[in-house]
């Protein structure tokens, strides 16, 4: 299992696929990049994370284009990861589309944001990933939501026959589809895990927040958390303020 590629290229799937059963969980978060230039967000994500010290972040990047030579958020983002490191001891990788949106560019790293990814030893991943036993997530093109929130997941799930974790849909919604015999019972999840944060979006249009997935007698249960408007949110039982 390759856990770094600390110069900035893509790792393939089978490299850092994450087949080991969770110790503590996962913490799966979204938006990163807008999240990062709320000083309450930023620094309340910051601390649970390293006080939870799940096995390991996975930071979905959809390809807005976000990052560049002139965008601020770059730098905040760099800050992020820095800081980040100081608390959180376990992998973090940062996952992006395997294809841009139509009409933008493929995505690429500024110098602040890839000398910040080389430094702290992140993994950058492109396409979809291996999360968990059973769980993989995939980076979404935000675009009209088919019919409610978590269709999205759910139908990715059916279609791959294992739990999808979902970002870039910027709504958050969990659903779950049970089978098997009440002896021997299988959930499929699909989880959207909406946003931390997004700047570029009118408040009303989006739901911000980012969901952990923690070992259960039967393999990993999701858990989304909402984040408050002043950046707080309560996560395994603590609330950060």
């Amino acid at each position: 299992m390759k856990l770094s590629n600390g110069d900035g290229r893509v790792s393939p799937l089978h490299d850092i696929g994450f087949d080991a059963p969770l110790k503590r969980g996962v913490l799966v978060v979204a938006g990163l990049h807008h999240a990062s230039q709320s000083a309450a967000t930023a620094g309340n994500l910051i601390r649970f994370a390293g006080d939870w010290q799940p096995d390991r972040i996975i930071a979905l990047a959809p390809q807005y284009g976000w990052c560049g030579p002139a965008t601020t958020s770059c730098g905040n983002f760099a800050a992020f990861l820095n800081s980040l490191a100081r608390t959180h001891e376990h992998p973090v990788v940062i996952q992006t589309n395997s294809l841009p949106p139509p009409g933008t560019e493929a995505l690429t790293w500024s110098d602040p944001c890839a000398a910040a990814i080389r430094h702290n030893n992140a993994v950058l991943h492109t396409g979809i990933l291996l999360v968990a036993p059973g769980w993989y997530s995939i980076c979404a093109n935000d675009g009209p939501r088919p019919g409610y929130p978590g269709a999205l997941a759910i139908g990715l799930a059916r279609a791959l026959r294992a739990s999808v974790i979902c970002g870039g849909t910027l709504m958050p919604g969990v659903v779950g589809e049970s089978s098997g015999t009440a002896t021997n019972e299988r959930t499929l999840w699909g989880v959207e895990v909406g946003t931390a944060g997004a700047a570029f979006m009118p408040a009303p249009a989006t739901e911000y927040g980012f969901m952990i997935l923690e070992p259960d007698g039967q393999g990993a249960a999701p858990t989304t958390v909402p984040i408050g408007r002043d950046g707080s949110f309560t996560a395994c039982g603590v609330t950060y303020r």
